[in-house]
């Protein structure tokens, strides 16, 4: 099984700020979550990693789309329980990053899948 998921954050953080990119999927790439790492083309595509090898230039998923919203509008039959999701789309939509300028302050937290 490969990976199919990396899960990082920074041990510091330092100089570290979120970045809103327009970027649409790459072909057969699934959901991505708040924390996931991908790598991003200056074509706009983004990608999730195949590997834990997290490099300069990656990035990490910062927001989802329920935090990136236009507002809050308050309804009593709405469901306001947290999603990280991040909905994958064939046309560009904006996504906030945060970009890996220190792979060294990257730790990685989990990974869906074996590298075997």
């Amino acid at each position: 099984m490969a990976i199919t998921a990396v899960y990082a954050g920074f041990r510091t953080g330092w100089n570290q700020r979120e970045v809103r990119v327009m970027a649409k999927c790459a072909t057969g790439t699934l959901a991505l979550k708040v924390g996931e790492v991908c790598t991003l083309t200056s074509a706009g595509v983004i990608a999730k990693k195949d590997s834990t090898t997290i490099n300069r230039g990656d990035v990490i998923i910062a927001q989802s789309d329920m935090t990136m919203g236009k507002g809050h509008v308050p309804v009593e039959n709405h469901n306001y329980n947290y999603s990280d999701a991040v909905s994958i789309t064939t046309t560009a939509k904006p996504i906030m990053v945060f970009y890996v300028n220190d792979p060294d302050d990257v730790v990685e937290t989990s990974h869906e899948g074996s590298a075997t």
